[in-house]
This record gives structure tokens, C-alpha cells and sequence, in this order.
């Protein structure tokens, strides 16, 4: 999948006088890992700094449950890669802890 999608981009970039991309080095999938991981500090810091906004944990608890249900399904179904394994079981840990936490907190503001 990864590489098709750059795959798609080279062809695009010959004509145009780009270079081609590579899977090596820092690319295209490193840039969006940073971007998510940075989301994701940002969130749990607002969800720290702001508990009784209730919205900053369901965005927190969609975009690790998305990671963990998206590595999961690429494990069973694409590779079996033990990154993918472990990256699914830690993100759904941390998704059902801040859920935890989420109707824990909602429940002591009734």
C-alpha cells in the first residue's frame, strides 16, 4: 500500500521535473507519524491543562483507537509485523484508558 502511493507520485513527478521519492530516509510516512504523535501530545496535554472539557478526550480516544483498529487490521490482513502487533494493542490500551477516565469523569459531574 505505502508503496504504491509513492509509486503514484513518482510517475506524477517525472513529467513535472521533480525528483522521485524513496521510502528511505525521512519522507512522506515519517512526516505523518510526526504530525499524528504531535496531535496526539497536544491533546493530552489540553485534556490535562482543561479536564472538564470532555470534547479533547473523545478526539483523544478516536485518533488512538483509529491507530490501533488501522494497525491491527494491517497485521491480520497485510503484514504480520510485530511493530504493527504492538502498535495496535498499545494504542488500544491507551484508547479504553482515556475512555476509562473519560466516563469516570463524566459520571462524577453528574
Amino acid at each position: 500500500m505505502p508503496d504504491g502511493v509513492i509509486q503514484l507520485f513518482n510517475n506524477l513527478s517525472k513529467p513535472l521535473g521533480f525528483p522521485e521519492s524513496t521510502m528511505q530516509g525521512f519522507g512522506l510516512y515519517q512526516v505523518l507519524a510526526v504530525g499524528y504523535m504531535y496531535l496526539v501530545t497536544l491533546l493530552a496535554y489540553f485534556m490535562h491543562r482543561h479536564p472538564e472539557n470532555s470534547f479533547i478526550a473523545l478526539l483523544l480516544i478516536q485518533g488512538k483507537a483509529a491507530s490501533s483498529l488501522i494497525s491491527l487490521l494491517l497485521y491480520f490482513f497485510n503484514h504480520p509485523l510485530l511493530l504493527l502487533l504492538t502498535n495496535g494493542i498499545v494504542d488500544g490500551v491507551i484508547a479504553m484508558g482515556i475512555l476509562l477516565l473519560y466516563r469516570k469523569s463524566r459520571s462524577t459531574l453528574r
